[in-house]
C-alpha cells in the first residue's frame, strides 16, 4: 500500500522552499521510504533506484528502508516533481 503526505522541510510542491539551499541540503530528492522486512524481501538496497507504480501511473525515486515504516507500507510526499506520488 502507498501512503503518502508531507515532509517536514518542504511545503507543497516547493514552489516557496524549494530555491533554499539549507533546506534542499536537507531534502534534496524524494525517496521511496519502505520497511526492512519488506526491501528485504523485495531484493531493494539502501539508496537504490526503484519504480513505484500504481494503476495512476509510476515514478522512479531512491528507496530509503527505515524502521518508521510498516512492512506492507511505502510512504512518499509530494514535494518534488520529478518523483510526486500524487
Amino acid at each position: 500500500m502507498l501512503s503518502t503526505g508531507r515532509r517536514l522541510y518542504h511545503y507543497h510542491t516547493r514552489t516557496q522552499t524549494g530555491r533554499c539551499g539549507g533546506l534542499n541540503d536537507l531534502l534534496g530528492e524524494e525517496t521511496a521510504d519502505i520497511s526492512a522486512e519488506d526491501a528485504r524481501a523485495l531484493g531493494i538496497s539502501q539508496g537504490e533506484k526503484i519504480r513505484v507504480a500504481s494503476r495512476r501511473g509510476e515514478v522512479e525515486v531512491t528507496a530509503k528502508i527505515t524502521p518508521e515504516v510498516p512492512p506492507g507500507l511505502v510512504w512518499m510526499a509530494f514535494h518534488f516533481r520529478e518523483g510526486c506520488a500524487n
